[in-house]
Formats: structure tokens, C-alpha cells, sequence
């Protein structure tokens, strides 16, 4: 691969669609050292991984522990990154004095004097260096239900949703807030999606943006579905960001322990999938502004451990090796015929 285009690992993604979106990562700031030339070269947005989660960066009550997401968010200053905050609210990698049975964090009040003291330190201490938060994460929920059942939910109401928008944008009135979620090309889940930005908007909540969070494999999802989406999404007049792609080589019904004898062919789907996902994002870039793979390269992955624990997966465009894959190319050849058109 690099013998047939190997001009092109002097080509920058990120200055390859400087006229489309901004190209990102997902990062921790211990991984910055490691990842800093392909950081340079092809990406021009970051996005912080787990170091702005609540539990690691909030673990105690009053007590903030700063110095992860000061070094990541430095760095972005520094290189002149986009920097994207992820994320305020979520119902997982919650600290246990907000969770355990012994918490006295149970009233209505004093839970959202927790929530406000959260976002606003976050925010207000990164004021004009985040560009964008994601506010709130995958609070729809993908069974049943409208609203995920989480200790926020249960605690405040539905206006928790409402009021962390507010106490973000409080913070920072110029940062672009978002709603975040997964699996909303999927129909049903999509229309709540929309029921509740709608209801959002109707209240005037300060929101400017939903992500697409883009974990998909070889075989999902349909390319009908990924437009749809975004069609769907732009008529809320909202702009969108692709907050977390990547590109399984299994299939998620697939529970086998390893790649098998197959592992060519999956990487020449996956190859595709990249490219036919790509073309359609250009198609929409008037809406989507941001593109941010989940992670740098496959050395490092959250889908080692998910669906099927300790199964190691390839879903990035970089490889353990941190050399470009075959998909990196897909990805900057916007004429590649042999793809066949996205559908």
C-alpha cells in the first residue's frame, strides 16, 4: 500500500479537508508524547477522551483534580487545535460520592447544586481555550423509553437537561454547546432525538449542536442511514459533529475471540466503509462541521474490551505500528472510483 501511494503520507487529513470540517481525535493527555507527529500532521481538533469525565476529573466533593485536562487542554491551545469538551453530564464513570448507597446527595436541590458547581467550575476554568462541550451524553434512552433512567434523571426531573445547557452557557456564553448520542440512524431512536431538541429549542435551552457519535463496523450501518440522519438532524437548523467514529472489523453480533483467516477482506470492507462514510460527510459539510475519530490508532482502543473483552480490534485509521492504513488513503481520495458511489 504505501509503494502504490506513498506520496500520500506527505499529505496532511486535516489540510485535505480544510474546505469540508475539521478533522479530530480523541486523546488523553498522556497520550499527546506518543502521538504527537500524527497529532501534528492530520488533526486539527482534539477531543479529550476520558480526562473531563466526571469521576476522574471531579473525584471528591469540592475537590477538582485538574492537571489532566489543564495539559490537554494547553496542548490545544498551544498547537492551535479546536478543542472539544467531553463531556459534562453522563450516567457512566460516575464517582462513587455522587453514586453509593451512603451518599447524601439525594434531595432535588442539593443534586443540582452538585450539577451547577460541576459544570461551571469545568467551563468558566476553560473560558474561551474549549471551543465546544459535549453537555450532555446519551441521555435518550435505546430500549423503551424517552429519557434514560439515570441518578439525574431521577433525582432533578427531565430539566436537568434544560439547566445544564443553561449553567454551561452561563460559564462561557461563546462556547458551542452539544447533545451527544449513538445509534440515532436507527428510526425510533432518532425521532426522540429530534422530540427532545425540539422541546429544547421551544424553551429556548442554549443548544447549537447534536454529535453523532459514529461507532460502526464494516457492516453498519447503511449509507441511507447515515444521510438520513444528518438530513433529519439539519432541519432542526443545528450544525453537527461526527464525535466518535470508528470502523470495527467485526460485526457486533460477531463474538468470535480473534480475527480470523478473513482478516484481508474485512480490512478491504473497512477500507470502504471509511471512504463511503467520508464522501457523504462532505456531502452534508455545509452542517457537519467537525469529524473526530474515537482515538489516534489501533494500538489503543476502546473496542479491545467491547463487545468482547480483551479481543483486539482495528477500527482506526493508523495501526499499532501507528503507520497509515490503507482506510487513511480512502479517506483522502475523493475521486476513488473503486468504491462505487455511497448508498
Amino acid at each position: 500500500m504505501e509503494g502504490k501511494r506513498g506520496f500520500e503520507l506527505t499529505k496532511s487529513l486535516c489540510k485535505e479537508y480544510k474546505g469540508f470540517f475539521k478533522i479530530g481525535a480523541a486523546v488523553d493527555a498522556e497520550d499527546i508524547f506518543r502521538y504527537q507527529g500524527i497529532l501534528q500532521q492530520h488533526f486539527n481538533s482534539i477531543t479529550s477522551e476520558n480526562d473531563m469525565k466526571f469521576e476522574k476529573i471531579h473525584p471528591e466533593r469540592g475537590r477538582f483534580a485538574w492537571d489532566a485536562s489543564d495539559k490537554l487542554v494547553e496542548y490545544a491551545t498551544r498547537s492551535g487545535k479546536y478543542m472539544r469538551g467531553h463531556t459534562l453530564l453522563w450516567h457512566e464513570q460516575m464517582p462513587g460520592w455522587i453514586c453509593d448507597e451512603n451518599t447524601d446527595i439525594l434531595t432535588r436541590e442539593d443534586t443540582l447544586k452538585v450539577m451547577e458547581e460541576h459544570i461551571s467550575e469545568i467551563v468558566s476554568r476553560y473560558k474561551g481555550r474549549v471551543n465546544c462541550w459535549d453537555v450532555v451524553n446519551e441521555v435518550i434512552d435505546n430500549d423503551d423509553g424517552f429519557l434514560r433512567k439515570t441518578r439525574w434523571f431521577d433525582i432533578i426531573g427531565e430539566d436537568y437537561i434544560d439547566k445544564a445547557f443553561h449553567y454551561a452557557r452561563e460559564a462561557d456564553p461563546k462556547a458551542q454547546l452539544f447533545l451527544n448520542e449513538f445509534n440515532g440512524n436507527q428510526q425510533e431512536k432518532q425521532e426522540r432525538i429530534c422530540t427532545l431538541v425540539e422541546r429544547l429549542k421551544k424553551k429556548r435551552v442554549p443548544i447549537h449542536g447534536i454529535g453523532i457519535q459514529g461507532h460502526y463496523s464494516i457492516a453498519y450501518p447503511k449509507m441511507e442511514e447515515v444521510r438520513a440522519e444528518i438530513e433529519r438532524y439539519a432541519r432542526l437548523g443545528l450544525q453537527i459533529h461526527i464525535t466518535e467514529l470508528d470502523v470495527s472489523l467485526f460485526e457486533y453480533s460477531d463474538r468470535r475471540p480473534h480475527l480470523g483467516v478473513d482478516v484481508f477482506e474485512r480490512q478491504k470492507r473497512q477500507e470502504e466503509m471509511y471512504y463511503r462514510l467520508f464522501e457523504v460527510y462532505r456531502q452534508y459539510s455545509d452542517v457537519v462541521t467537525n469529524v473526530t475519530l474515537w482515538g489516534v490508532a489501533d494500538d489503543d482502543t476502546w473496542l479491545d474490551d467491547f463487545p468482547v473483552k480483551g479481543r483486539k480490534d482495528a477500527p482506526l485509521l493508523f495501526d499499532v505500528d501507528l503507520k497509515p492504513k490503507a482506510a487513511l488513503y480512502a479517506v483522502m481520495e475523493f475521486g476513488g472510483e473503486q468504491y462505487g458511489t455511497a448508498s
